[in-house]
């Protein structure tokens, strides 16, 4: 079974939604350093909680295809 099957709908839309709105934050930071547009308050700590966010996780998907890897390996010893 593979790990999208068995991650309910609802979380994915949800996750979907919190990276369209991480997205539009960097586009809104990324306005208001390079052109007139005022950066709005919260713009660059919602940029900055996104990138730990993606962060975080991308470490434990790392981590967790290193430690499988080594199983595999060890288990053929």
């Amino acid at each position: 079974m593979s790990v999208t099957a068995r991650i309910p709908p609802v979380v994915t839309r949800a996750a979907v939604g919190v990276y369209v709105l991480w997205l539009l934050a960097v586009v809104l930071a990324i306005a208001g350093r390079y052109t007139p547009f005022p950066t709005l308050p919260g713009v660059e700590a919602g940029v900055l909680v996104g990138v730990l966010c993606f962060t975080a996780v991308g470490t434990v998907q790392l981590l967790r295809r290193a430690a499988r890897w080594f199983s595999r390996r060890v288990s053929r010893l």
